[in-house]
């Protein structure tokens, strides 16, 4: 037989030893749980990230490219119109080029004091005449969408329509790729016969513009007669 001391003391030890192989085990499993749930998150940030990227590269890729003018748009508007006042005379901010407006003040005293009005001219370039014409029909369904027709400057047509309060009438053609929106609109009241003023001031300026721009020997500078 054995001695009982001895067999004690193994029977401790062997205690000892399983306790620490569990805790060992059990210490293991958990740092290995550990080790696989930051893995997973690792993976999933990675997976986010390409994915992010993935994004922002087809973003990139399909970023809209936007046509490069002919000619210069503000080449288009002439600095001063006979009869007119120039009260501004710039490309569009913000169009990188693509763009250029000016305001025309009759210089009649009934359209300055009486039932004062201004013209807005915007030139704005859209690669083709349908594309143009495309942007005037937008502007007329979103801003003048009343009464809305067509009339024929010089040889070519122009699209028409007056704001919702006939306050404001556009008058707006295609002419190689370029949208020409002329818009003629009261500064202060709108009278009780808006049509009258703004068809009068809108024939003129469209025509005077339309056939400033038609003109080969028209440029930067020139005046518009």
């Amino acid at each position: 037989m054995g001695n009982p001391t001895t067999n004690s003391r193994l029977s401790r030890d062997l205690i000892v030893v399983l306790i620490t192989a569990l805790a060992v085990f059990i210490s293991s499993a958990f740092a290995i749980t550990i080790a696989l749930k930051e893995l997973s998150n690792m993976s999933n940030s990675v997976h986010n990230i390409a994915g992010k990227q993935a994004k922002a590269n087809s973003s990139h890729i399909k970023k809209k490219i936007e046509p490069i003018p002919t000619v210069k748009p503000i080449t288009l508007l002439p600095r001063t119109i006979d009869k007119f006042l120039t009260a501004a005379y710039h490309d569009v901010p913000g169009s990188n080029g693509r763009a250029a407006e000016a305001i025309y003040d009759p210089d009649n005293i009934n359209y300055q004091i009486v039932t004062p009005l201004s013209t807005y001219v915007k030139v704005s370039y859209h690669g083709s005449n349908s594309k143009a014409k495309d942007e005037i029909i937008r502007t007329l369904e979103t801003r003048f969408p009343k009464d809305r027709g067509t009339l024929i400057v010089d040889d070519r047509e122009a699209y028409t329509g007056y704001s919702n309060d006939y306050g404001g009438l556009l008058i707006g053609w295609a002419y190689n790729g370029f949208a020409i929106k002329t818009i003629v609109s009261y500064t202060n009241v709108v009278p009780s016969d808006p049509k009258q003023s703004l068809d009068k001031v809108g024939d003129t300026i469209s025509l005077k513009i339309k056939r400033y721009i038609e003109n080969k020997d028209s440029g930067k500078g020139d005046t518009a007669q």
